[in-house]
């Protein structure tokens, strides 16, 4: 219930509104006529840590080294004038945290909602309050106390309350996906009405927009104006430039028994003509029963055999029946060319998981809605407009380079002049026009995320 109530509270903080009117931005918050006299006085905080002002907090070191920097003068309720100002705003951005994607619970908001008579105890609590919101707003849920100094730095130097809305505000992503899922939120919240509890299938919308909009944060430390994000449960990547997609494309994706992994890297090397090395797990699972009833198996499809050291073998001097997964010890290479399993094209990054994007002989594949038929990599159906955009920066100019090498049919590499950042990642939901997307679960991940 204390959940439904701060929704209906829920009128005023949108970030991405342009000129929003102070009284919409800080709707429903407490007035100054109803914070008590004895919280207008200037307020002395405890020099020891171990007090009882500052138990049960987030942050309660960051809170404790707060006041004690400041000579344990207190800051919301000092002597300045402006501190119902800063209370009110702070009330005002907690009171429409759901449109954020958050939930009130880690941020007192309960108890910061009402008029307090324990002047110092409310002092830690809005402190605790601010540090632990503008954490989860840059970082995500669930809020983990560390050495955050930046905020504590931060409301050191904030004077009122529209530069503490102001210095929020920068904290969100800036990925042009995040803002557009929170329009969404934002249109799904208006929706609800007065009873959003009577509407089951509304309710699950907001609580993926929610965990979604969580992923966004926790790439935000790493955001890039130029980048590749290959979003999993949508079968799609898009190539950002300048927060405008440029290009996209299908792609296929891992089985959920071999799921693509969620990373970031830098793409700065693409491979033509390349040969595909059989990683041993599918070597031995897959293809060793098709090589021990199917002779032809490895002339049909262009492979070569090598042993450990990189010579080639004669596939017809080893006894593929008398080999085991324990006695396997050869390499099996496919052969350069459209037939390749990796196709013209192989985008590489490093990473630990070995995966990279790639071209593919299976175009037929994306016509499927549901794409997820590989081993973990993730195969680009316009791999070849990807691979000219990389080298010459522009959708529509085509690099002679890159002609040239898949002319010669040999395996070539080129690496990029400007390397692009690549995030593969897992959003279940996504916003276009104001209007909610929902993808399935393909690895069924939503049900343990953290808002």
């Amino acid at each position: 219930m204390l959940r439904y109530f701060f929704l209906l509270l829920c009128v005023g903080w949108v970030f991405s509104c342009s000129k929003v009117p102070r009284a919409a931005l800080l709707a429903q918050r407490t007035h100054r006529s109803e914070i008590p006299v004895v919280l207008r006085m200037p307020v002395v905080m405890p020099a020891d840590s171990s007090h009882i002002a500052y138990s049960g907090l987030n942050w309660p070191k960051q809170v404790f080294d707060f006041y004690k920097s400041r000579d344990c003068k207190a800051y919301w309720f000092a002597a300045s004038g402006d501190d119902a100002g800063l209370v009110d705003s702070l009330r005002g951005v907690l009171n429409g945290i759901h449109y954020l994607g958050l939930l009130p619970d880690n941020y007192h908001s309960e108890t910061l909602a009402f008029p307090h008579q324990d002047s110092v105890r409310l002092e830690a609590l809005l402190t605790d309050s601010f540090l632990s919101l503008a954490h989860a707003i840059k970082f995500g849920s669930p809020v983990v106390a560390g050495n955050d100094s930046a905020n504590v730095e931060a409301l050191d130097k904030i004077k009122n309350g529209s530069e503490l809305v102001r210095y929020l505000r920068t904290l969100e992503p800036l990925f042009i996906g995040y803002h557009e899922l929170k329009n969404a939120l934002r249109c799904l919240l208006d929706s609800a009405g007065l009873f959003p509890a009577a509407d089951v299938s509304l309710q699950q919308k907001i609580y993926s927009a929610n965990v979604n909009m969580n992923r966004w944060r926790h790439l935000s430390s790493q955001t890039q104006t130029r980048y590749l994000l290959v979003n999993i449960p949508a079968y799609m990547l898009y190539l950002v430039d300048n927060d405008s997609i440029v290009m996209q494309s299908k792609i296929i994706v891992g089985k959920p028994e071999s799921p693509t992994p969620e990373l970031f890297g830098t793409v700065d090397r693409i491979t033509i003509n390349p040969y595909w090395y059989v990683p041993r797990k599918i070597a031995v699972e897959e293809y060793l029963p098709l090589l021990q009833t199917d002779p032809a198996f490895l002339s049909n499809n262009n492979f070569d055999v090598l042993d450990r050291k990189g010579n080639l073998l004669a596939p017809d001097s080893i006894d593929w029946q008398v080999i085991t997964p324990h006695t396997f010890r050869v390499v099996l290479r496919q052969q350069t060319g459209r037939e390749n399993s990796l196709g013209l094209f192989k985008f590489v990054f490093d990473n630990p998981f070995a995966v990279y994007l790639h071209d593919t002989n299976a175009k037929k594949l994306f016509k499927k809605t549901m794409r997820s038929f590989s081993h973990g990599c993730v195969r680009v159906e316009r791999a070849e407009e990807l691979a000219h955009y990389l080298v010459t920066g522009s959708p529509l100019v085509r690099s002679r380079k890159i002609n040239a090498a898949v002319a010669s049919g040999q395996i070539q590499t080129i690496r990029l002049s400007q390397p692009m950042t690549i995030y593969i990642t897992y959003f279940t939901a996504a916003g276009k026009d104001g209007k909610f997307i929902q993808y399935d679960d393909l690895y069924q991940c939503d049900s343990n995320s953290d808002q």
